[in-house]
């Protein structure tokens, strides 16, 4: 006998056989928590059909927590979109008072000046130890043939030909960092203006106010972050349908402080540069890296000859790893200071404690957002992979138990800012923020959502796209079961 169960969100009724008994699952239409009765319901009329043949998932659940405004601001971004006209008139009137202007004092800006002419030595030091090898290489074998002269045995042929080739091998090596391309595999979609008018008119507005340089490439990628780099700006797409409009703006021009004109910004920007270069060169994997490793650990025995080739690239991390720490410990502070500046232009916008909501907020996103994707393999094995992942997050979001959310906001409060980190600690962030007691001058709380003409449309795409990436074009868009919140 099939038991009836009627879900919560959607209402709908399914019919699903005895052994699910008493377990919890999804909805294969809402992908809503669903719990499934002990016993087979009793029917007072003819049962509606099932809408899929799909038997909900039996992996547990988390207890539904209904949304509320306290928790966070994403129960509107579940909501219909407004119309363009209407939400472009909504979102530029957001715009209620003057920004106030930064204040960098003249002790600073000498200081940036200072730190970003000594910071010009790390990567002479960096083009000087590849000279010193390779040099020292050649030096070596020209004025030590006198270890030759009656050699006879291994140890001084040794002595004579291994420094320098060690030398000779390690010069180039230490170029690895210049010439391997990076690891930047990810789902991207361009985000072109007649798709989003009204957000691309809401960044024109706030580069302007806040003297910045308008972005030539908007991209939406898989994250739960915001990020400049050079003249592109990368959103998460959790972002946009979780947050609200005024908490984008706030990230945007957070992101707009690192390249306002004036203040020391490009200072920053070349020391900042610098750090990165060698922190990736000692901490992060390139392509070479990569390959070298999937070379080392497979079965063929060809691969175990690029062993030693591994621990070369190994030791030229190594080599690299005091450059790396003096840099960050001479440009520690500055950062961090830069960071902050960026904070409060993100804190004079939206206000001292639109900031810290939105940085409580976006732990949250990033949590829930990771348990959407952890459930993928799951969902695809049950063949109940949802259309529209963002809008699977806001459910995830209404999911998550009050006492995660506690335990999100006291990680924030107990973390420490690392010696010479370029970044403080978000505790460090808040501090600052509600210090300065800012008002804000925007203000808009309608769902990021409406920043795009057709965000659902945008959002199945990446979707899908994000699937073909991760499990194959095998994938079919037909097979997916749409999320319905």
């Amino acid at each position: 006998m099939a038991i009836s169960v009627t879900c919560a969100k959607c209402n709908t009724t399914l019919r699903v056989k005895d052994e699910y008994a008493g377990k919890r699952g999804k909805c294969p239409t809402c992908q809503g928590a669903l719990e499934i009765p002990g016993t087979a319901a009793v029917s007072t009329g003819p049962a509606p059909p099932a809408p899929s043949a799909k038997l909900p998932s039996t992996k547990p659940a988390p207890p539904v927590k209904p949304p509320n405004a306290a928790r966070d601001k994403t129960a509107a971004a579940g909501q219909g979109q407004p119309a363009i006209g209407n939400a472009a008139e909504k979102v530029m009137a957001g715009f209620h008072a003057e920004l106030p202007a930064a204040r960098m004092s003249w002790l600073f800006r000498l200081r940036l000046l200072l730190t970003a002419i000594f910071m010009l030595i790390f990567p002479l030091l960096y083009l000087g130890l590849i000279g010193l090898l390779g040099g020292g290489a050649i030096w070596y074998l020209l004025r030590m043939r006198g270890l030759l002269e009656g050699a006879t045995d291994a140890a001084a042929l040794a002595a004579y030909y291994v420094p320098p080739v060690l030398g000779l091998m390690l010069a180039p090596l230490l170029l690895k960092p210049l010439l391997a391309s990076r690891y930047k595999k990810e789902v991207v979609l361009p985000l072109k203006p007649e798709a989003a008018p009204v957000f691309f008119q809401l960044l024109e507005k706030i580069c302007a106010v806040i003297k910045a340089p308008l972005p030539r490439e908007v991209e939406i990628n898989f994250s739960a972050a915001m990020a400049r780099q050079g003249h592109r700006l990368r959103i998460g797409v959790s972002l946009l349908s979780a947050l609200t409009v005024q908490q984008i703006a706030g990230l945007a021009a957070h992101e707009f402080a690192y390249v306002t004109r004036g203040g020391g910004t490009g200072l920053a920007a070349f020391i900042r540069g610098i750090n990165h270069f060698f922190s990736f060169a000692v901490a992060g994997q390139d392509n070479w890296d990569l390959a070298i490793t999937a070379a080392t650990t497979g079965k063929s025995y060809g691969g175990k000859l690029l062993y030693p080739l591994r621990g070369a690239f190994l030791l030229v991390k190594f080599m690299l790893w005091p450059i790396n720490y003096l840099s960050h410990m001479v440009s520690g502070w500055l950062l961090q200071t830069t960071e902050i500046n960026s904070d409060l232009c993100q804190a004079r916008l939206v206000g001292s404690e639109e900031f810290v909501r939105t940085l409580n907020l976006i732990k949250v996103v990033d949590f829930a957002w990771q348990q959407v994707i952890a459930d993928l393999a799951f969902q695809r094995d049950q063949s109940q992979l949802p259309d529209n992942l963002p809008r699977q997050l806001i459910g995830n979001l209404a999911d998550i138990p009050d006492e995660y959310r506690a335990i999100l906001a006291e990680q924030i409060v107990k973390t420490e800012t690392g010696d010479f980190a370029n970044q403080p600690a978000d505790k460090d962030r808040i501090a600052a923020a509600r210090q300065a007691q800012l008002a804000g001058a925007y203000a808009c709380n309608l769902p990021a959502a409406a920043l795009l003409a057709n965000f659902d449309e945008f959002a199945r795409e990446i979707t899908f796209k994000f699937y073909r990436f991760k499990f194959g074009p095998l994938v079919d868009r037909k097979s997916l079961i749409p999320v319905v919140h």
